[in-house]
């Protein structure tokens, strides 16, 4: 059962805090589902907010949200089964050492 939340509602008009419950109202209790019913519902419900939400970032790069983040983050490898959808947007790469 997918609850369509992005047609009834202007995302423009809602508060980002708004947007942020909505989201995580809207993806509580989906876990059990197939990978290709995920996707689904990524490309019709969790797109839109995604977007709505990058729009609103006022740090969009990466790079920039550093200094914001306490203590040392590392980029490591994904299992997450939503990484193949992003493959055009990002890349990966390992962890070099010195």
């Amino acid at each position: 059962m997918t609850r369509e939340i992005t047609e009834k509602v202007d995302l423009n008009q809602l508060s980002t805090e708004a947007l942020k419950e909505r989201l995580l109202e809207t993806v509580e209790g989906r876990d059990a589902e197939p990978l290709n019913q995920k996707v689904l519902f990524y490309k019709q419900e969790l797109e839109p907010l995604f977007t709505e939400l990058s729009r609103r970032n006022p740090f969009p790069q990466a790079e920039d949200q550093l200094p914001l983040m306490p203590g040392v983050w590392l980029m490591v490898w994904s299992t997450i089964p939503y990484q193949d959808i992003f493959q055009d947007e990002f890349t990966t790469s390992p962890i070099k050492f010195s």
